[in-house]
């Protein structure tokens, strides 16, 4: 009878919103759903369901995977932990938590949902246009911390808002909004969040990948393309940085920068390292370590004056075309080299990139004389390694040991460790939503 209910409400809401020749102007079948979900939440169950379970091999070594799947949320999702409970939050705001014994010991995972203010505080109608502004969480010492792109006034900014973390309301306050913005974005724009330091956190932000000129960005594409900001290079700005955070007084300091976007993130606090990962533009996707991470000198890790990637222009075989023709691309000439022009060299590369996503190390952090790493990725094709979730080991020089790649098969958004020998993951290719358990074999 309830499913019955349901499907009645469901056929009226369509019903207001289309008639049968045409759709409400700007409406597609993800607001829709967006909508739906939003109005109807307090009657639908959230839960994920056990879809399958495998064994996935690379080399000789092995990984138990458990894939359980949500057909409600429809969108991309981040995940936070606390000692008993997985939170998550999806990219229109909705936050809900379950207990980690359920991935263990169920075959349903039954989503608790949290209401929250988040949605009024950033603004319902912008994050219902959008639908992608919420960039990541954190939860740490009984405090909850989302990242989202603030719009003020259809201008663009990294901000964060914080909260007590409560299980059944939460009441979010903003903690910062950088005070720069671009009047238009692509997908450079950072967002991770972490603990970091005593009573800090580290936020990473893009360079917006658009170019000074927006006149000529709105007359010709191609500048987009080939010309990227040069923001990341400049210390009076915060785009394409890595910043520490300080939630008591709301002081801001730029730790590293020329990033592009960044958007694994992970600090090691036992030998004070923040390993993060960042999207490169054709090719060029980076592994990157800050050791002893401080604002004073400020680390500088190249873009876009090096890269290992191209402009989307460029041909594929990623010769250094740019760098010989600096006086073609002055600002961002895109060498290859970093060492070699003062910048601090990735651990490691991927050309063609992997879409490269978050990064973790595993949970020896009392050693220094290896780091395994988990490195994820998005994209869609496999003989790239897209898609593909990458083991990888250093010594204490940082120089790789062994890379493992085991192929998912799903884009990969988001991993936790949850120190048990299991990492999750926020999968978001399969027909819908999917948390991806894995065993560490």
């Amino acid at each position: 009878m309830k499913k019955f209910f349901l499907i009645v409400l469901l056929i009226l809401f369509y019903l207001l919103f289309f008639n049968s020749n045409t759709k409400i102007k700007n409406f597609d079948d993800k607001n829709l759903h967006f909508h739906l979900i939003n109005k109807l939440s307090k009657f639908i169950d959230f839960d994920f369901k056990l879809l399958n379970t495998k064994e996935i091999f690379s080399n000789n070594k092995k990984i138990s995977y458990k894939q359980f799947s949500n057909n409600k949320l429809r969108y991309r999702f981040y995940l936070s932990q606390t000692k008993n409970n997985v939170f998550l939050i999806s990219k229109d705001g909705a936050i809900f938590f379950f207990s980690k014994k359920k991935l263990f010991d169920e075959d349903i995972i039954e989503l608790n949902r949290i209401e929250t203010n988040l949605k009024t505080l950033i603004g319902k109608e912008y994050i219902a246009e959008y639908r992608s502004i919420i960039k990541g969480i954190t939860i740490f010492n009984d405090k909850i911390f989302v990242s989202y792109l603030s719009n003020t006034n259809s201008c663009f900014s990294n901000a964060v808002a914080h909260a007590k973390l409560n299980f059944n309301k939460i009441i979010f306050s903003s903690l910062i909004k950088l005070n720069e913005c671009k009047k238009i974005f692509n997908y450079s724009v950072g967002g991770n969040i972490t603990k970091y330091k005593k009573n800090k956190l580290i936020l990473t932000t893009g360079d917006f990948d658009i170019p000074e000129n927006l006149e000529s960005y709105e007359k010709n594409d191609k500048i987009f393309l080939n010309e990227p900001s040069t923001d990341p290079q400049d210390n009076s700005s915060y785009f394409g940085k890595i910043l520490s955070i300080d939630f008591a007084t709301k002081k801001i300091n730029i730790i590293s920068k020329g990033h592009r976007n960044p958007q694994g993130l992970f600090y090691d606090s036992y030998n004070d390292l923040i390993f993060s990962t960042d999207h490169g533009p054709k090719g060029g996707d980076e592994i990157n370590i800050d050791v002893n991470p401080t604002n004073k000198p400020i680390k500088n890790f190249g873009w876009p004056k090096s890269s290992y990637g191209v402009r989307y222009t460029e041909d594929n075989n990623f010769r250094d075309i740019s760098c010989k023709q600096k006086h073609l691309f002055k600002a961002a000439p895109l060498c290859k080299s970093h060492k070699k022009y003062g910048y601090v060299e990735p651990v490691k590369y991927f050309t063609p990139s992997i879409g490269i996503t978050q990064i973790i190390k595993l949970n020896d952090f009392n050693s220094n004389d290896h780091h395994e790493l988990i490195v994820a990725s998005m994209g869609y094709n496999r003989e790239e390694d897209d898609m593909t979730l990458h083991s990888i080991k250093l010594n204490n020089s940082f120089q790789i040991v062994s890379h493992d790649k085991f192929y998912i098969g799903d884009r990969i958004r988001d991993v936790i460790d949850l120190k048990n020998g299991y990492i999750l993951m926020a999968l978001e290719s399969s027909p819908s939503p999917s948390l991806g358990l894995v065993k560490l074999n």
